[in-house]
């Protein structure tokens, strides 16, 4: 928030935030600050890392990152077998994480195919927040890290998030638009919003089975349903007296 200052100047930070501003510029981010639209003194602050503070950052705390299968197969020099497709649809080096190191070459990290570095999106963003709130500047002990919970409590700071990437949205919306008639995106989601959303995979994921269990005995339901229909129709057979299970006699068929 900025002071209350006359409308025809563009105003200045107060204390709190212009402690904020440089404690961002401290543990290397990138701002880019922008004046509210509405009626209120409030600053837009867009965050972001370079390659190089992402790097610093992933090998200070040691943050794990996926491997790339193909490297992993080729620095064992031993080919393991698949296993039965009905079995498991991964394969033996998928999903292995390791520790990044700037010593070690980038090429062992898995990346998508159109990146030249490893830090994809849903990469960057965990990096920023673990920076965010950390002491990552070599002053542990003489700074107070930023406490962004505690700053939107009490009003210091009115939100903070991150923004939406509208391609990969508009793709994610295509993806499920498509459901039940292809598959859950699955990894798609996982990539947008971060495995925290791992709750809602599981939700998806049952729901998906139920509905195929149900699906299938439901048609073998409305079958059966037709067939009794049919054979009341043309025996002319009360609808009730198809019960097999029913205790009344009133209410069996003479076989005779």
């Amino acid at each position: 928030p900025l002071d209350e200052v006359p409308s025809q100047d563009y105003g200045k930070l107060n204390e709190k935030s212009e402690g904020f501003i440089e404690r961002l510029v401290e543990l290397g981010f990138e701002t880019f600050a922008y004046r509210g639209c509405q009626p209120q003194k409030q600053l837009l602050v867009l965050l972001r890392l370079s390659i190089h503070q992402l790097k610093a950052t992933a090998a200070t705390i040691q943050f794990r990152m996926e491997l790339d299968p193909g490297n992993i197969s080729q620095s064992i020099g031993e080919q393991i077998a698949e296993a039965p497709k009905h079995l498991t649809n991964y394969r033996p080096y998928d999903s292995i994480f390791g520790k990044y190191s700037v010593d070690a070459a980038e090429s062992i990290y898995w990346r998508p195919g159109d990146m030249s570095h490893p830090f994809r999106e849903l990469v960057r963003l965990k990096l920023c927040a673990l920076r965010l709130e950390s002491r990552l500047d070599g002053r542990a002990e003489m700074s107070q890290n930023l406490k962004i919970q505690r700053y939107l409590r009490r009003g210091w700071i009115l939100n903070c998030f991150p923004l939406h990437n509208k391609k990969a949205a508009d793709q994610l919306q295509v993806y499920m638009q498509k459901f039940p008639m292809s598959r859950i995106p699955l990894y798609e989601v996982k990539e947008y919003f971060g495995e925290k959303v791992g709750s809602l995979h599981l939700l998806i994921v049952t729901l998906r089975y139920v509905y195929d269990m149900l699906f299938l005995s439901g048609c073998f339901g409305l079958v059966d349903r037709a067939i009794l229909r049919l054979y009341g129709a043309l025996f002319d057979v009360p609808a009730h007296a198809c019960c097999s299970g029913c205790a009344n006699s009133d209410c069996r068929v003479d076989s005779g």
